[in-house]
């Protein structure tokens, strides 16, 4: 009831509920009800974005499934472990308990446990760049979720899948499933799905240039995240907001939405804080601030690389290319991105379908073209180098 009243837009109500029902588990000396109610308060203040409270309360309550050797339980607790130590950007972690989980929850024969960590694991490959592998553990947990017929999960598959899709460059095959999946999470009335999802459409309508219909859907993002009390979302959408404005030409703007972003977090977030810390460098790059961009970019290039995030390492790299480039530091500026394209055919070569490598490799066209540019630049300044012909293949 407590996590019921926490994803239909009523967190504090469900974190009453959650303990009050642990008070009385520990009371009556209950393991089982006491393991419940920890598991249902760790729930509802992930909710809140509260990542760190929620993974001491799921690591308490796995200590109790363990001493009542409870698989079942044990297999919830490792899986919402391991969404936690995603959310926390713990990548190595978060796989681990997710893996621990899908192994126990086959061993006790629970499809839908192994369901729900077959999509947290396509998720967390996702963001350490595993495009195919990722594809791959949707689609098996898409073969499970059409006899169950749960919308929600339907609706978190179809997210999912069109997060990879996007990545890939896929833009209209994700929109699609965001759509579905968008209208699938309504017709089950769970806000907290249908705040993810507008998220993603207007990240997409943001791409396209429809940036009057990407600042609608962020705002109202924005205000489903202070319905919700969930202040990493809320860090979301502002972040994107402050990206909008970038796209507008109002960089100023920009930097003054993607400081409140940063301000926002609570947890340590370091996926989202590298995220934000670029979204500032761009904008300091757009007032001609070549200085203040290159330290942004270097700290959302440390922060990528600790947390394994190589396609957002890859994007920092590109943009310490483009400020030591301003700076004059041809150098600098070459083994930036150099090192920037040995990430991307990293990525790239991971993905098995011909098609999606296409189009993973027009998505990032223009570090191909920066290093040409810089190559042809470099052999103007000495042209016995033989550079140009580096250019040319």
């Amino acid at each position: 009831l407590g996590f019921a009243h926490a994803v239909h837009g009523e967190p504090g109500r469900g974190a009453e509920e959650c303990r009050a029902a642990l008070e009385m588990a520990r009371e009556a000396g209950a393991d089982r009800g006491e393991a419940k109610a920890l598991v249902c308060l760790g729930e509802v203040e992930y909710s809140r974005g509260h990542r760190q409270a929620a993974v001491d309360l799921f690591g308490q309550a796995r200590a109790l499934w363990a001493g009542l050797a409870d698989l079942s339980g044990s297999a919830q607790a490792e899986h919402l472990l391991g969404v936690s130590y995603s959310e926390l950007s713990e990548l190595e972690r978060a796989e681990e308990h997710q893996r621990r989980a899908l192994e126990l929850w086959r061993a006790h024969g629970e499809r839908r446990g192994e369901l729900e960590s077959l999509v947290a694991l396509g998720v967390l490959l996702e963001r350490t760049g595993e495009y195919q592998l990722a594809l791959n553990a949707l689609a098996e947990a898409t073969e499970l979720a059409e006899p169950i017929g749960d919308r929600l999960w339907q609706a978190s598959i179809l997210s999912a899948t069109a997060l990879v899709y996007m990545r890939m460059g896929e833009a209209e095959d994700a929109r699609t499933r965001w759509l579905q999946a968008l209208e699938l999470s309504r017709e089950a009335g769970v806000r907290m799905a249908e705040l993810d999802i507008l998220l993603s459409l207007g990240e997409l309508d943001l791409e396209a240039g429809d940036l009057e219909s990407a600042l609608g859907r962020f705002r109202q993002c924005l205000l489903l995240s202070q319905d919700l009390e969930n202040p990493f979302l809320k860090a979301i959408a502002l972040r994107f907001i402050g990206l909008t404005y970038e796209a507008r030409g109002d960089p100023r703007e920009a930097l003054r939405y993607s400081g409140r972003a940063l301000s926002t977090l609570t947890d340590q977030d370091r996926k989202l804080e590298s995220l934000i810390r670029a979204d500032m460098a761009d904008a300091h790059m757009a007032l001609s601030d070549a200085d203040q961009a290159q330290e942004e970019y270097a700290r959302a290039q440390k922060l990528s690389e600790a947390i394994q995030d190589r396609l957002g390492e890859s994007a920092a790299l590109h943009g310490l290319s483009r400020s030591s480039i301003v700076q004059g530091d041809l150098g600098a500026a070459r083994r930036h991105i150099e090192e920037a394209l040995r990430l991307t055919d990293v990525l790239r070569s991971g993905v098995a379908s011909p098609d999606l490598r296409a189009s993973y490799l027009a998505s990032i066209h223009q570090y191909y073209e920066l290093h040409v540019d810089l190559l042809m630049r470099l052999h103007q300044a000495n042209p016995n180098t033989g550079l140009a012909g580096d250019a040319l293949t």
